[in-house]
């Protein structure tokens, strides 16, 4: 993406965590009934623990990649099954597509 660019919430949602990783800047997870989404890249978020969030709501600044005029958003999608182990699933069809 840009540089700079501000990562936007895929569906309705709440917050469940924002947490720092090292390396990977703060990361946003999002649950959405049965579904979570993570967000991971970001150099300041908008959002905290608990918010609601409405699709295309704009949750932070992404990180800009060292020596690049871009930013980068790591973007993933889990199915929770039940009593069993979340399902990773392909994200493109959540992705917004002006």
């Amino acid at each position: 993406t840009k540089k700079g660019n501000i990562a936007r919430a895929a569906f309705d949602g709440t917050v469940s965590s924002v947490i720092t990783l090292p390396g990977q800047g703060k990361v946003v997870l999002i649950k959405h009934g049965e579904y979570f989404t993570t967000y991971t890249f970001f150099k300041e978020v908008f959002v905290s623990t608990g918010d609601k969030v409405k699709t295309k709501q704009e949750l932070g600044t992404l990180m800009n990649e060292a020596g690049e005029n871009s930013s980068n958003m790591h973007f993933e999608i889990w199915k929770a099954l039940g009593q069993g182990k979340p399902v990773k699933l392909n994200p493109i069809s959540w992705i917004y597509k002006d």
